[in-house]
């Protein structure tokens, strides 16, 4: 079967050729999925282009990578781009659950038609005159009732005429059921960018007529149909205009179910004065509108690649728009004109949910700034000083003032998106939510919304462009910004950006994406300000720094000493220690040396900070390199400490099924449950206040990411560690010169740090067994050594840390060594036995 309107570029491009031809076939029986195939179209000609002209190429570019590529932009002719993005946004449309409508769909095919008519002239030498026109796809289903109309005027032919109807059935259902593959071929020389405006030009592209196709399409997107003349006009005729009859005509008007227009959109050239015309035009076409009805519309202008919005009663400025508002949406827009309360920053935020006069003064800076007629904000707080809670703060006081119906709140993971939920429940419980990624479909009814980044990068298009009022993303950084700035820029909301990374090290396009001087956020409230603050807010750090000679200069078996190739053997076997030769960074992700975990762990161990009974270490987490890293971390502690073992010690990362449940075992302050090792799932966002130690058992080199890895410890906890002995300050054990890295100051932990309650006790009797063996007190004496015998006889023999000196332990359990207590003897109990 061949298709109507691209065989002339089968025997250069089949592919191309058999996409036009399935998205003809299915316009009329499923219009999405003529569009998806349309865009994959758009797609596979995107990727052809980049390699004929030899363009900088990355094999993992997303389709609006490669169109968005600076390289790009300056080899093809604009408009080229703008057709490309309509088959793109289209079909994105309709591969995320649009359902696509036939008008779309056809508009659709005939630029598809002129991309592969620029395709092939542009790289096949075809001239115009060999190809086609553009022709209608009839619909099938016409010719389907033609049939079924002389079944029932013709019935002697029945049969026949039957046959002919399921046959025609069942060529469009497998039509329907075909799956389309892209090819691209093998770059030719390249070309300028000069030959591709001459084949634009030669190809005759009507300016007005794709203006107007585009900003129909644009329009249809937001739910507008442009043939009901209930909800769009065009050509509307307006009064009081400064024409020779007084009246003028509008290009499009759109109606609110009253009859009374809610905005006005008129379309000019793609040029700059085309446009500031438009928006002179469109103004003077509000005037009258306003004269005729009572009611100033809102104002758009569009040359159908860039639209603006110029809602003038409420914003002295325009602003660009990658759409049109939805009726609803344009409603509440003129709903905020009679209630939105203009002294936003006179407000106060409420106190129950954000009390603290930073959480207030953040609150306040941010309603100053959009009482400015400013649209975004950015606030930098300290991980733990309640960033979440100040959005929430934020959110109330907007909705209150009638400054947003519907806010999104947008974080990074599943975990922090439960979070988030489970906050604006407990401080706005009367407004309802959607948990956005738990069903395909949105629930267009709620009001807050929250969403992961991934999670609504599938789905936002199911939305128009003024559906929110607030957008609050949650960890802005540069790397968002980069994977999901479509959500940015095509939500036409305020928005608010919330970082925990220290002011210094945010990047200069976050500002930018702010709309803020760079290292001058709206608000910033930081660890030093929490940490110095009286009563403080957050806990300080102390820093040990325990990175060995492996992790830091690597593993070279040619380089290591006899006792470390002993080591090294044992590890990996001698044939593959021989030929080891790895990167300080890479120790944890190619291999696993047990003495470098083993000393990781009884680092810890020893010296963590201990629970409210120094018998185990408090609350930790540790940073593992990759799931297999952590998963020998676990086995490990439970050789080294059999007496623990999982019920102390347990991996968490994303790929366990109960994943969730055990975070929030772990969160409980209660259990025994103390060592968590992480593969980034508690890097970021996880509340732990009970937290005392962390463990960077791995590099890292995104500062970004350090910090927030950083705030898992600076909780502030109350009677951790009994009545009025409240969490002062956490450590870190950094193995890998993180924080020479960055180079960042710290304050070094206190070499004493950390010792067991049992170490201390048995410290305490070998010093009153010293002191009664000075003083010659007999009754004392033989008292100590007996508690000192005691513990020497409870150690756990299973235990790795007591099996390495089981020697010396057997030594003073079975001979009179102790009640001796000669120098050798006490030395062997302060040094050996008592850590």
């Amino acid at each position: 079967m061949q298709s109507i309107n691209f065989e002339f570029i089968r025997p250069h491009r089949p592919a191309l050729a058999d996409l036009g031809r399935y998205a003809e076939a299915l316009l009329y029986i499923d219009p999405g999925s003529a569009l998806i195939r349309m865009r994959a179209m758009a797609e596979a000609l995107t990727k052809i282009i980049h390699k004929e002209e030899c363009l900088p190429f990355l094999p993992n570019a997303t389709f609006y990578d490669l169109v968005k590529h600076p390289a790009f932009a300056a080899s093809v002719d604009r408009s080229l781009i703008h057709r490309i993005n309509f088959l793109r946004v289209n079909g994105n449309d309709a591969a995320h659950g649009a359902q696509g409508d036939i008008r779309s769909a056809s508009q659709g095919l005939e630029i598809a038609h002129q991309l592969v008519s620029y395709m092939g002239m542009r790289y096949h030498g075809l001239s115009r005159e060999a190809i086609a026109p553009f022709q209608d796809v009839p619909d099938p289903t016409a010719q389907l009732n033609e049939l079924k109309q002389s079944v029932a005027h013709y019935r002697s032919a029945l049969e026949s005429k039957a046959e002919e109807v399921d046959q025609l059935l069942d060529q469009l259902d497998q039509e329907r059921a075909r799956a389309a593959a892209e090819k691209t071929s093998e770059s030719h020389q390249a070309q300028s960018r000069q030959q591709s405006h001459r084949v634009v030009d030669a190809l005759q592209w009507n300016e007005a007529q794709t203006r107007r196709m585009m900003i129909d399409a644009l329009l249809a997107q937001a739910g507008w149909s442009v043939n009901d003349k209930t909800q769009v006009t065009l050509e509307h005729p307006v009064e009081y205009q400064a024409t020779g009859s007084g009246t003028g005509y509008a290009d499009y008007v759109l109606w609110g179910g009253n009859g009374k227009p809610l905005a006005v959109v008129e379309a000019k050239r793609t040029s700059e004065e085309g446009l500031q015309k438009g928006r002179e035009q469109a103004r003077m076409y509000a005037d009258g509108l306003e004269r005729m009805t009572g009611q100033r519309p809102v104002i758009f202008y569009s040359n159908g690649y860039e639209t603006f919005i110029w809602d003038d009663q409420l914003y002295n400025s325009y602003r660009p728009v990658y759409g049109f508002y939805s009726r609803d949406s344009l409603k509440y827009l003129l709903y905020q004109r009679h209630y939105r309360q203009p002294d936003l920053e006179q407000h106060n935020p409420d106190v129950n949910i954000a009390g603290r006069p930073y959480q207030i003064e953040a609150v306040k800076a941010v309603a100053s700034r959009f009482q400015q007629q400013r649209r975004k904000a950015l606030l930098v707080q300290a991980t733990g000083t309640g960033k979440t809670r100040v959005a929430i703060a934020i959110s109330e006081l907007l909705t209150r003032s009638g400054w947003a119906k519907r806010i999104l709140f947008l974080c990074d993971r599943k975990e922090l998106r439960r979070q988030a939920d489970d906050a604006f429940k407990t401080y706005l419980p009367s407004e309802p939510r959607c948990v956005i990624g738990e069903r395909n479909q949105i629930d267009t009814e709620a009001r807050i919304y929250v969403a992961t980044y991934p999670g609504m990068m599938n789905r936002f298009h199911q939305l128009d462009v003024g559906f929110f009022d607030l957008i609050i993303a949650d960890e802005s950084h540069r790397s968002i910004y980069n994977k999901y700035r479509d959500l940015f820029e095509y939500f036409d909301a305020l928005q608010i950006g919330l970082t925990a990374t220290p002011v210094k090290f945010v990047a200069r396009n976050t500002y930018d994406l702010f709309e803020c001087e760079d290292q001058d956020p709206t608000f910033n409230f930081s660890l030093e300000d929490a940490v110095n603050n009286d009563p403080p807010y957050l806990a300080p750090f102390r820093v040990k720094d325990l990175t060995t000679e492996f992790l830091r200069d690597g593993i070279h078996y040619t380089e290591l000493s006899d006792e470390q190739k002993r080591q090294l053997e044992e590890d990996l076997g001698e044939e593959k220690a021989e030929i080891t030769s790895i990167a300080g960074k890479d120790i944890g992700k190619k291999i696993f040396s047990v003495e470098t975990d083993r000393i990781i762990l009884e680092n810890l161990m020893q010296n963590g900070i201990k629970d409210a009974t120094g018998s185990l270490v408090g609350k930790t987490i540790i940073f593992a390199q990759s799931q297999k890293h952590a998963e020998h971390l676990e086995k490990l502690f439970s050789k080294l400490y059999p007496q623990y073992g999982a019920r102390v010690c347990k991996v968490i990362h994303n790929k366990i099924p109960r994943a969730e449940a055990l975070i929030d075992e772990f969160k409980q302050a209660d259990n025994d449950f103390r060592i968590a090792i992480s593969v980034d799932m508690l890097d970021t966002g996880i509340d732990v206040p009970e937290v005392v130690n962390l463990v960077f058992a791995k590099p890292v080199r995104s500062l970004v990411k350090f910090w927030q890895m950083i705030g898992r410890g600076t909780r502030l906890c109350e009677n951790l560690f009994g009545p009025g002995e409240h969490k002062s300050e956490f450590l870190i054990f950094d193995h890998y010169s993180n924080f020479t890295y960055f180079d960042e100051e710290y304050q070094e932990a206190d070499e004493q740090q950390g010792k067991s309650l049992l170490q201390h006790l048995f410290e305490t009797r070998l010093r009153l067994a010293q002191a009664a063996l000075r003083q010659n007190h007999r009754e004392a004496f033989d008292l100590a050594t007996a508690l000192i015998r005691q513990d020497l006889n409870d150690l756990p023999e299973k235990s790795i840390a007591v099996r390495r000196e089981l020697r010396t332990v057997h030594e003073l359990q079975q001979t009179d060594t102790i009640e001796r207590m000669d120098a050798d003897t006490q030395h062997r109990l302060a040094e050996v036995i008592a850590p």
